[in-house]
């Protein structure tokens, strides 16, 4: 028979297992894993690779971004607010399709928090906003000037909407045919846009021109895009006729823009240089280190350039370290019992 069970000793407590990781590889970090010893050849090794690899890519990305086309054209100051007036644009090769027609703006703040929130995305959705408290986003431009009437699509991104017009005309003078499918993403235009009979919006939501300036810009000089040409554009002096509506005469300027894009995207420098900057600075460091090693090789675990040449005393004094610091490092480290 089985004796009786032992009462818990007085004083002492059970130990509380309740929170005891499982006993697991991951749990109890029994897992293979690689602690890679970097040795000076390795770095030197590794860093020349990623120098060569980033100067490489950058050459092929600055390449391609000055083969892309792009030009850009200031119109604001020759059409003066409520005018009517023409720029040129000369393509000096015959470019294929699809190519892109943008307008761009400077000085213009979409970043700003307030203007960024002043919107309301259930009346872009489609939905009938009745109760005008719930648009204090939108503040100041909710109703309707002394009314309690709604204004939708409410807020001053929409209240500020790019409306000129840019009409693209051939070298012979007649229109190049364009379209504006495809210039909206097409999340947005399925999904966050919306327009709706008996909402009475006072401009159409669902307008791909609208879509495309209701999506703010993170930086103050941006550029959006307008129109798409899906036939091809031979070489030679085309015509932009622009309606200005716009008026930019407080902040910044105005641009027309027509540009091509690439595999990586569209005409950017920058890029292609930061990538050859950073390759070569790597590919100059893996040099000088690997000089360094060649020629001023230390041995791995030598303390002779701490010691100063003593490695039989191994004394690291103040003058080696800090002014206020000063140690006795022993020749071996002395093997310690496990206490019981």
């Amino acid at each position: 028979m089985p004796g009786p069970t032992p009462s818990p000793t007085p004083g002492l407590r059970r130990r509380d297992t309740s929170n005891k990781p499982a006993d697991t590889a991951v749990k109890q970090q029994r897992l293979p894993a690689i602690q890679p010893v970097m040795t000076p050849g390795k770095v030197i090794l590794t860093v020349s690779i990623l120098g060569t690899i980033f100067l490489g890519l950058g050459i092929v990305l600055y390449v391609f971004s000055r083969a892309c086309f792009e030009t850009v054209v200031r119109y604001d100051d020759q059409c003066p607010l409520g005018t009517t007036c023409t720029v040129d644009i000369t393509i000096p090769n015959d470019l294929e399709p699809p190519v892109y027609l943008y307008y761009q703006l400077t000085g213009f703040h979409q970043n700003h928090r307030r203007y960024v929130k002043s919107r309301s995305d259930a009346q872009l959705r489609g939905d009938n906003i009745t109760d005008p408290s719930s648009l204090s986003d939108c503040d100041p431009y909710v109703t309707y000037n002394g009314t309690n009437i709604p204004i939708n699509p409410c807020g001053l991104i929409a209240r500020s909407m790019f409306n000129d017009t840019l009409l693209l005309k051939k070298p012979d003078g007649s229109v190049m045919p364009v379209t504006k499918d495809g210039i909206a993403w097409n999340s947005d235009v399925e999904s966050r846009y919306r327009s709706k009979p008996g909402l009475n919006q006072w401009t159409n939501v669902s307008d791909p021109d609208f879509i495309v300036w209701m999506r703010t810009a993170s930086l103050p000089n941006f550029r959006k895009l307008y129109r798409i040409v899906r036939d091809p554009m031979p070489a030679g002096v085309y015509h932009v006729t622009i309606q200005s509506n716009f008026n930019v005469e407080a902040f910044g300027e105005k641009y027309v823009v027509l540009a091509k894009t690439t595999w990586f995207g569209g005409k950017n420098d920058f890029i292609g240089i930061a990538y050859i900057v950073v390759g070569g600075l790597c590919v100059l460091c893996g040099l000088v280190f690997g000089l360094k090693q060649a020629f001023c090789r230390r041995q791995p675990g030598s303390l002779h350039s701490v010691t100063g040449g003593h490695e039989e005393s191994r004394t690291v004094t103040r003058a080696d370290l800090a002014p206020s610091l000063a140690f006795t490092i022993p020749p071996t480290m002395p093997s310690q019992g496990v206490a019981r």
